[in-house]
């Protein structure tokens, strides 16, 4: 039965879906995860083809699945812990584990299973460069896309199939940046050329992540200097081919904020101004405030960046509501609503915002401080083994910008954004890793 399973995922016919799911994801986004397939959205249905992945990496011996030695025994217990906290608070709380809710709120468990898959299906198999050629021209199209939009009509088409219509965020933006590069920066064979279109890229990047989220930018700038320090040999010992490239990326970068700000063609005198349309779009300081970028008022801590602030209020109020509750170290559980998120002002122009816009505070506020230790514990373990059998510190490169922006900003509680995340991990541990 085991080598069943392991030779159907490891087969061509799987290999080909799930190149084509990433396609779609990356042409929609958030708008994909709500296509309509038999009355169930797309992201309940890979959330239920990860979950047997959960149970298969925790029970079964992960060498009948995989050959690499990464996942140990003490990922697999502190995985088994985290479940196993979940059936507890689903039980003690009534709750009915035929709720699709329940799944949906407890997702950063089940989304996990998508990294054992992803060890599975890149043990024998792994991109070639034609596929790190399609990632490039796919940011190509999501940076227009982004930019100009499409047509009422194609919206309400996609409407008609999907939940949601949504551009994709700046998280999205970044994930799929990070993902492709990461990758690709290591099939690439010739670093120089690597380094070269990293550059370009980044150059065109820089402004929509900046338009988008603040969050997105900084993590793309960690993403940048990480990778720069991974390829900076390839700079060496060609001075003028580096002074062509730094000008092509400058006009690059410059024509990038006059597409973004539609703006047309680079006008010399005009530089300056849609530089800062850019970096105060979403830029709330109250300027006539007089107090310091973050403050301490009655025990509670505020910002005069308005859009921090908005994020620091609702962290606290879940830290107050838990500890006032008595409910720090188990949460509120899977079956409804986070309490702090039931003001009708929080739940976005459409109203159904429902995430604190902070993975490790969503996790904290589902499963209490026990549950954030657990996933927490079952990341280290992870981490630390990936460190000691590889031998080498990259895997920072991808983790780090990833999780820096799920701390402000409601991505890995969607479905598409640790499907990347674990997907491009998995190929990572498989096929990059070694030294």
């Amino acid at each position: 039965m085991e080598k069943l399973l392991k030779r159907i995922v490891q087969s061509k016919q799987v290999f080909l879906l799930l190149g084509i799911f990433i396609i779609f994801v990356f042409l929609l986004s958030r708008t994909f995860m709500g296509f309509f397939i038999f009355s169930y959205r797309t992201g309940e249905i890979v959330f239920l083809i990860s979950m047997p992945f959960v149970f298969l990496s925790i029970f079964f011996n992960p060498s009948n699945f995989i050959q690499t030695k990464i996942w140990s025994n003490q990922i697999r217990y502190a995985l088994l812990l985290l479940v196993l906290h979940f059936l507890f608070s689903v039980t003690i709380s009534n709750n009915s584990f035929t709720d699709l809710y329940v799944y949906r709120s407890s997702s950063y468990i089940w989304s996990i299973g998508f990294l054992y898959l992803s060890l599975i299906i890149f043990e024998k198999r792994k991109p070639t460069l034609k596929y790190v050629f399609a990632l490039f021209a796919l940011l190509l199209w999501i940076y227009v896309y982004n930019i100009y939009g499409i047509s009422n009509q194609l919206q309400d088409f996609l409407l008609t199939i999907s939940d949601k219509f949504e551009y994709h965020k700046g998280s999205d933006l970044l994930i799929m940046f990070v993902v492709s590069f990461f990758i690709a920066n290591r099939i690439i064979i010739n670093k120089r050329i690597a380094f070269e279109i990293f550059i370009i890229f980044s150059s065109l990047y820089l402004p929509i992540l900046l338009f988008k989220s603040r969050s997105a930018f900084i993590a793309f700038l960690i993403f940048f200097i990480l990778e720069i320090i991974q390829l900076k040999p390839s700079m060496r010992n060609n001075p003028k081919r580096n002074s062509i490239l730094i000008i092509v990326s400058i006009l690059i970068l410059i024509q990038s904020i006059f597409t973004v700000t539609k703006s047309g063609y680079i006008q010399i005198e005009e530089i300056s101004a849609k530089a800062e349309q850019i970096i105060d779009y979403r830029l709330t300081i109250d300027n006539e405030a007089e107090k310091s970028f973050l403050y301490i008022e009655d025990g509670r801590v505020y910002s005069i960046d308005g859009n921090l602030n908005w994020r620091l209020q609702i962290w606290q109020d879940v830290l107050f509501d838990l500890s006032n509750s008595n409910k720090l170290s188990i949460g509120y559980g899977f079956s409804s609503i986070i309490p702090a998120m039931e003001d009708p002002i929080r739940k976005g122009t459409d109203g159904t915002n429902e995430n604190v816009h902070n993975f490790l505070v969503n996790i904290l506020a589902r499963g209490g401080l026990v549950g954030l230790l657990l996933y927490l514990s079952f990341f280290f373990f992870l981490l630390k083994e990936i460190i000691q059998t590889r031998n080498n510190y990259q895997i920072f490169n991808l983790v780090v910008p990833i999780i820096f922006t799920s701390l402000f900003d409601a991505s890995m509680e969607n479905a598409h954004f640790p499907i990347l995340f674990y997907i491009s991990l998995g190929l990572y541990i498989q096929n990059y890793s070694k030294n």
